[in-house]
Parts: structure tokens; sequence; C-alpha cells
């Protein structure tokens, strides 16, 4: 059955609240469209790019806990109830070879498929009763299992990649899963150094040719720099020379009237938290909120400045996709297209509801068996029925060698061809 791909987690970003007076900042079209400049027809459609990203952006964060709430109110408790009605069947399967009247044949097979339960238990929680049984139905304990595996990783780290790790160099990794995700961090610092002492070295190389050849450099090479460097500088000034309008207005230090001190206390921080953040758009919503600036103020403004206004808002747009790609990527297997925030919710609680009714009916089936095989007669004749395949001595290895060796074969190109491994899900007795 296919399992829960959700994080547990709360979600910890802030929600964005969405700009009411976005159409306002537009550049009016006073002679019609044919009348802009190029460069204001950009501005525009920069403002109404941002006001679409920002809607997305508030929406997908509202959206996350609300999700998330499900995840941990519906799913959790689903899935923890499969995991402790699967180790019921097992302490119930174990008990039966006690039972007066089981044949040899009996008790090998219940022995057989605890044994194989076990296994397949301990690849995805910790729980001290499953453990319990590992050991009693194994010829070596589950503790010394797992040093078997440690011993037999460590040799095919020395024989794959040609250098043995210490002990202390694995922590608390007790686990081959463990282990490896140790030495992907051990190697990924070991790759991180090369490459930053490669980059420090190219540094060097390019500073001294830069130096040998500054001499040689055309003048359009250095002119387009220099422009460049003095369009970059333009920007910020830009943003900071609306800023100071904004903080002249309303810092709070000189204001004698308590109530009014508090409400530019509040109006400040907005306008900090603006232009720490280059939010150029938030800084001329305020200036319009405000009356320091009007519609027919943004039309005047004269093409320089504008293309100096293009660029902060051109980086602010980049810097909203990337936060949407982030906050949409836990639901990346969930929807086709997270862009289309509709349809891509409407799939994400599908896919949710689909799970979550899957799971249920699953634990309702359990939970029948449980209740008919606490009859042993209804267990022995389902025993008869059952074709059991004796597990092999070490199939968590067998896995982890295959992951080890597509972690071999792809390190060269990208040191993490493939998920990291999976946590535990962690029990304890009474629980």
């Amino acid at each position: 059955m296919k399992k829960s791909k959700q994080k547990s987690d709360t979600a910890s970003a802030t929600p964005v609240t969405p700009a009411t007076t976005t159409a306002l900042v537009r550049i009016a079209a006073t002679g019609g469209a044919s009348s802009m400049s190029k460069t204001q027809k950009a501005f525009n459609r920069l403002i109404d790019k941002i006001a679409s990203q920002r809607e997305a952006l508030a929406k997908w964060q509202a959206f996350f806990p609300r999700h998330q709430q499900r995840v941990n109110e519906e799913m959790v408790p689903a899935l923890e109830l499969f995991d402790e009605q699967k180790i019921a069947f097992m302490l119930l399967l174990d008990a039966a070879r006690d039972v007066a009247g089981m044949t040899k044949g009996e008790r090998t097979k219940l022995a057989t498929l605890v044994r194989n339960m076990t296994e397949d238990l301990l690849d995805v929680l910790d729980d001290e009763r499953v453990i319990a049984m590992y050991d009693k139905h194994h010829d070596v304990s589950y503790a010394q299992a797992l040093q078997h595996d440690v011993d037999k990783f460590k040799d095919l780290v020395e024989d794959t990649l040609g250098f043995s790790m210490e002990d202390e160099e694995f922590g608390d990794a007790r686990t081959p899963e463990e282990m490896l995700e140790a030495l992907m961090g051990r190697m990924g610092e070991e790759m991180m150094a090369e490459e930053e002492a490669e980059a420090a070295a190219a540094a060097a190389q390019q500073q001294h040719s830069k130096s040998s050849q500054s001499t040689a450099k055309s003048a359009k090479a250095k002119a387009k720099e220099a422009a460049e460097l003095e369009q970059a500088q333009a920007a910020s000034q830009s943003v900071r020379e609306i800023y100071r309008k904004l903080a002249s207005e309303f810092h709070p230090d000189r204001e004698p009237d308590p109530v009014e001190r508090a409400r530019k206390t509040a109006l400040m921080q907005s306008v900090n938290q603006a232009y720490a953040n280059k939010d150029l758009l938030q800084l001329l919503e305020l200036q319009l909120r405000f009356e320091q600036i009007d519609a027919e103020h943004l039309a005047t403004v004269d093409d320089s400045r504008l293309q100096h206004y293009v660029k902060v808002l051109q980086d602010q747009s980049r810097e909203l996709d990337m936060e949407l790609a982030e906050v949409t990527e836990p639901f990346l297997d969930y929807a086709s297209d997270t862009r289309r925030y509709e349809s891509a919710v409407a799939e994400i609680q599908e896919d949710f509801e689909n799970e979550l009714s899957g799971l249920r009916a699953e634990n309702v089936r359990m939970k029948d068996s449980l209740d008919e095989f606490a009859d042993v007669a209804v267990l022995r004749v389902w025993l008869k029925s059952v074709q059991v395949k004796r597990a092999k001595a070490e199939p968590r290895l067998s896995e982890m060698e295959m992951m080890f060796d597509a972690f071999s074969e792809a390190a060269g190109d990208d040191l993490f061809p493939f998920e990291e491994p999976p946590k535990k899900r962690k029990k304890s007795v009474g629980k």
C-alpha cells in the first residue's frame, strides 16, 4: 500500500498579505497604450506579474498549514493504527505457536511468518516489541544483525572508495542507512572544500588575468562594465530615496502624541521590512497609500529612473519565483502543475482523500482479521492457505548494497543521485 509522503512538520513560513493597492501602482496610459514608452510598458507588466506571484504565494502559504493539520489529525493517526495492528497481528501469530494442538508444521509456518514480519516492520519503524520478536525468531539478535550490517558496510566503503572511515566519524549512526548518510555528508564536505579551493584558484587566476590585461581592455568593454555598475547603484539609490521619504514622514521618534507614535511605529516597521527586502512595489504602495505620490506622478517619472525601477522589480520577481518554488516543492509529487493553484490543490486533496480512504479501509480489514483469528480454528484454516517463503538472511544489506552501488557510480558527477534514506518512525512499548 502506498505510504503518505507528506511531512508531519508544521509549516514555518510566514503568510504574505496580498497587496490591495497594486492596481493603483500601474502607470495609466493617458493617451492609449500606444502612447506609453517601452519602459513604462515593462514597468506595468512587472507590476502585474509581481501582484500575481504575491497572490499565489499567499495562497500556498495559507494552504500548507491547513493541509498539514489534516495530515497530523487524520493521516498520522491512521498510519499509527496501521502499524499497531500489524504489530498486534505479529504478536497474535507468535502466541498461537503455544496453543495446544498446533502441529509441528503449523508452528514452523507461524515462526516463519513472524520472522518475516519483524524484518518488514523494522525496515520502517523502531519498536521494542518488534525487536523482541526479532531476537526470539532469529539466530542472532537485532543488535548483532545491525552490527554485522555495519561491519559489512564498512568493507563496502573501503573496497569501493578506497578509504576507511573511523568509527567516530559515523557519530550516532548505527545502521547502514545512517552510515551512508554520514558518508554522504563527509564526501559532500570534501567536495565543497575542493570546489572552494578550485574557485579560489580560478578567482586568483582571473584577477591576475584582469590585472595583466587591464591595459589591453577595449574602451567599449570598460564602458559596458561602468554602465552596469552605474545602473545597479542607481537602482539601489532609487529604492533608498523612496525609503527616505517614507521614513522622514513616519519616523516615530519626534512624535509627541502616544497614540500617533504607536501608529507611526507600526508603519515604520512595514517601511523597514519592505526596504530590507528590496520590495519596491511595497514601498510604492505605501507612498500611494499616504499620498506621497499618485498615479499621475508615476506617469511623469523620467525614463532613466523608471529603468532603475524595472531592474529592481525584475530582481524582486525572481526572488518571488524562488519562494514559490520552495513553498510548492512538497507537493510536486501530487500536482501536475503547481503554478495553477486551484487545479493543483484539487489534485492534492483528491490524492490525499484516496490515500486516506484506502488506509482506513485497510485498517478495518486488519481489525476484522484480528477479531477472526482470535479463534484458533479460523487461524488454522487460514494457515493452510498461506504460502510462506522464508525471508533472506540479510535482506536489508542487499538493498543497501544496491543503493551504495548507485551512489558509487554517480558520486563522480552528482553526490546526491537518490533520496536520503527514510527516517524510521519510532515507537516504544505501551504506545
